[in-house]
């Protein structure tokens, strides 16, 4: 998918282990590895193997890093975005949680906004 989008002239962001992803061979038909075809990579920093937790005589680790650490790093990124889309006095269209009174109605009509930028929805 990165190799296609990047012929298709987009930038390719990947958030991966690079430590791990360095050392492990690849299994594309390219010989490529996502970090190699990627303009930006931002590493998670995870444990190899994606599992963290040994536990007694349960042969292979569980409880992967790379959810949560992925979770932080996107929000994180967000959150700067936010900010300086802020001091640029930008408007910053903005879901708001369903579960707060109103939010339903909020989103409705933020929908109804930008249905032509959000093809996914």
């Amino acid at each position: 998918m990165a190799i296609e989008a990047r012929a298709r002239g987009l930038k390719v962001i990947s958030l991966t282990n690079l430590t791990y992803s360095k050392e492990s061979t690849s299994r594309h038909s390219s010989g490529k590895r996502l970090f190699e075809v990627s303009d930006l990579v931002i590493d998670n920093f995870g444990e190899p193997g994606d599992a963290a937790v040994a536990i007694g005589s349960v042969s292979q680790k569980v409880a992967p890093t790379s959810t949560i650490a992925g979770s932080f790093i996107i929000h994180s990124i967000v959150l700067k975005l936010i900010e300086k889309l802020e001091t640029k006095n930008k408007e910053i269209p903005i879901f708001r949680s369903a579960n707060l009174d109103g939010g339903d109605k909020y989103n409705a009509s933020m929908m109804k906004k930008y249905r032509d930028q959000i093809h996914y929805m």
